[in-house]
């Protein structure tokens, strides 16, 4: 199996060390960016259409969150194409949230300010 005996590592601010599918597969670690690009790969194999998600900062005026760097304010996450054709969310690494479109980051995204190149959510 391909994920025989593989314990997987959240680990933040990697960005670009443990990026590709190949790497976080190889060294089991990588932060949200790695683990949405993974599991979009895995996904995308057995024809599930899927999509890697993000923001480039939060707007912490808005989501009350307090980062020291830019590095600390981005979040990427997965979007799967369901049968109802809708784009449902989660997280790409296990959050203990267990139902779609129901994660941490729900408020903070409610937060985006279309438009803006910072606080805005790219797919």
């Amino acid at each position: 199996p391909l994920f025989d005996n593989k314990q997987f590592t959240f680990v933040a601010n990697q960005e670009p060390m443990r990026i590709s599918t190949f790497e976080v597969m190889s060294y089991a670690y990588a932060s949200c960016t790695g683990y949405s690009i993974f599991f979009t790969s895995i996904l995308r194999s057995i024809g599930i259409p899927t999509r890697v998600t993000g923001v480039p900062q939060w707007n912490c005026e808005c989501a009350g969150c307090n980062c020291t760097s830019v590095f600390e304010c981005n979040h990427n996450w997965i979007e799967i194409y369901d049968n109802h054709h809708w784009w449902s969310f989660t997280d790409a690494f296990p959050s203990g949230y267990t139902v779609m479109n129901n994660t941490w980051f729900v408020h903070n995204a409610n937060c985006s300010v279309p438009g803006n190149t910072n606080y805005s959510i790219y797919a």
